[in-house]
């Protein structure tokens, strides 16, 4: 990675992910930290975010890497996984970063995040669109070691509620229960 404080996101680069409120967030981080951004995905807002990593003063900070066959090393090696989105249908790719390794930092959009990160726990949750809310949270990520690894290392634990076997289970009692009902 780019820098030993890189934060890494993937998705589209779309109007959904909300990529520009972490740009602002990340121009404020780096009024005191070195920090770096990684963006992993493609998407039609590309160039619109290049140019606002430039007119922010951070294009040297901010790494367009593209779509990645495998992403989760990447995940697992940086400081965290943001995830800035203003809805989600399920954040696949928070649980990724959490079972990679990596403490996560989300906005509390809708559906998902919420159900998924315990705020302090095993993951951190930022307002909407507040940038300097996430600006703080990111610089304490970077500046707080121990709590950046209890919060990694909680999420991982947490997220195997999602394992296939687990789900299945709980599939296959749903069924069970139905069918005993007629």
């Amino acid at each position: 990675l780019p820098s030993p404080q890189t934060f890494v996101t993937a998705g589209r680069l779309s109007t959904q992910k909300n990529h520009a409120l972490l740009l602002e967030a990340l121009a404020l981080v780096r009024q005191r930290h070195d920090a770096h951004l990684v963006l992993l995905g493609e998407g039609p807002l590309r160039s619109l975010l290049r140019d606002q990593s430039e007119r922010l003063g951070i294009e040297h900070a901010v790494h367009f890497w593209g779509w990645q066959d495998n992403p989760y090393a990447i995940m697992a090696a940086a400081s965290a996984y943001v995830s800035t989105s203003d809805f989600e249908g399920f954040p696949n790719a928070v649980i990724e970063a959490q079972a990679c390794g990596a403490p996560v930092l989300s906005t509390t959009c809708p559906y998902g995040p919420e159900e998924i990160i315990t705020h302090g726990v095993d993951g951190l949750l930022c307002d909407m669109g507040n940038a300097p809310q996430l600006a703080a949270l990111m610089s304490q990520l970077i500046v707080d070691q121990r709590g950046r690894e209890a919060i990694a290392q909680k999420g991982a634990e947490r997220v195997r509620r999602f394992d296939a076997s687990v789900i299945v289970d709980k599939y296959a009692q749903v069924f069970d229960e139905a069918m005993a009902a007629i």
